[in-house]
């Protein structure tokens, strides 16, 4: 009885502070606790958050996942190999379900919508959550790409005070051009509005982009010319290529996690460069 009233307690002092507890998960990611970031037309939109080892103290640097699948489908677990390895160096890790077009009848206005307003939740709790909210990171691959750098690249699509912006940007072969006739056939004129290509400006912060030479889904002169735009912008982007590796290539369990090693030890190493992992 005494730790049922310990979970109510608790349960009531995240309500009063405006976060809302979420129930199961679609894809429940172990040893993560859920939040309902939003809710959009009666559909709860959850995150997962995996605190790090209680030897981390004090307000600790997040890194808040994007999961890739073409705004149409995909899985919340995408990147749980990363987020639990980062949690273990002292990162928050947050998962985030948005929603898509195969559950959702959604396009990638909506997903962006989505992407902006987890930002946001995670700032607005950030001492609820043990986070830092200077040392925020969003990170995603492909479509979820496009979300991550869309946080901080695309003009907020919805009012709020609070900006949805990213300290640090991770793209793994992300989409960074809706524009391009690929993306309007499938999805119109909407890419125009989200495209992190169109909205290179100075004062970005440090983006760090993972792609392979051989990517046919998305050609790697699209994040080539995103970076040298940046660059000419004066912002800093590293450019990592893989030779010959297809789309999806970073993924654990692929050509016997040739790439996903590196890529991982990579990450690591941008985070460590600018402090935020130990």
């Amino acid at each position: 009885m005494h730790s049922l009233r310990v979970v109510a307690m608790a349960a009531s002092i995240l309500v009063s502070s405006g976060m809302t507890v979420g129930q199961t998960p679609r894809e429940p990611i172990a040893g993560t606790t859920p939040y309902v970031y939003r809710t959009v037309d009666r559909t709860a939109l959850d995150l997962q958050v995996l605190r790090p080892p209680a030897r981390f103290v004090g307000a600790r640097p997040a890194v808040v996942f994007f999961f890739g699948g073409g705004w149409t489908n995909g899985t919340v677990r995408h990147f749980e190999p990363f987020g639990k390895e980062l949690a273990g160096r002292g990162m928050v890790a947050v998962f985030v379900d948005y929603r898509v077009s195969s559950r959702h009848k959604s396009t990638p206005l909506q997903s962006t919508e989505d992407a902006q307003a987890a930002m946001r939740y995670v700032k607005r709790h950030a001492a609820e959550l043990g986070i830092d909210p200077r040392r925020l990171v969003a990170a995603g691959g492909s479509a979820g790409g496009q979300l991550a750098l869309a946080t901080t690249l695309v003009p907020a699509l919805e009012e709020d005070p609070v900006t949805p912006s990213a300290n640090l940007l991770i793209g793994y072969n992300p989409v960074a051009d809706l524009r391009v006739e690929s993306w309007r056939k499938r999805f119109g004129d909407v890419g125009a509005a989200i495209s992190p290509s169109a909205f290179v400006r100075s004062g970005l912060p440090p983006v760090l982009l993972f792609h392979g030479t051989a990517d046919t889904t998305v050609p790697i002169q699209q994040v080539r010319d995103f970076c040298s735009a940046m660059r000419a912008a004066g912002n800093a982007c590293q450019l990592e290529e893989s030779q010959d590796a297809g789309h999806g290539f970073f993924n654990q369990g692929r050509h016997d996690n040739r790439w996903y090693n590196e890529v991982l030890a990579r990450t690591i190493a941008f985070l460590a460069g600018h402090g935020y992992v130990e």
